[in-house]
């Protein structure tokens, strides 16, 4: 039979494990914070014009909605890159780097819950 303080450390030990765990989505990468100025500013047209992303603020209906899509990053760079459907590519417009930088930040903050 355990002790009082014996089960006192157990509940404190697992309310602690459930507390580090519901602390809130991790912080963005380098590159999704180089990423979420692309998205909001360089892109043409503007990412946010046509796709709902909570996180940059941005609601739309003419491309998918990224919260509800959660495309894989290569999902991601390869239609930034190329272009999918009425979405231009961005080849012109976006630097190797700047396309890699939003495809990260879309595929961190896709879905991402305060």
């Amino acid at each position: 039979m355990r002790s009082v303080p014996a089960l006192a450390l157990a509940a404190l030990a697992a309310a602690s494990v459930s507390v580090s765990c519901s602390d809130g989505p991790k912080p963005f990468s380098k590159a999704a914070l180089r990423g979420r100025e692309v998205f909001l500013k360089h892109s043409e047209p503007k990412c946010g014009t046509c796709h709902t992303l909570k996180d940059a603020g941005t609601v739309a209906n003419v491309g998918p909605n990224l919260d509800v899509m959660r495309p894989s990053r290569e999902k991601i760079l390869r239609s930034v890159q190329q272009g999918v459907g009425v979405m231009p590519t961005q080849k012109e417009v976006l630097k190797a780097g700047e396309m890699e930088d939003v495809a990260s930040y879309v595929f961190e903050a896709a879905g991402r819950t305060p």
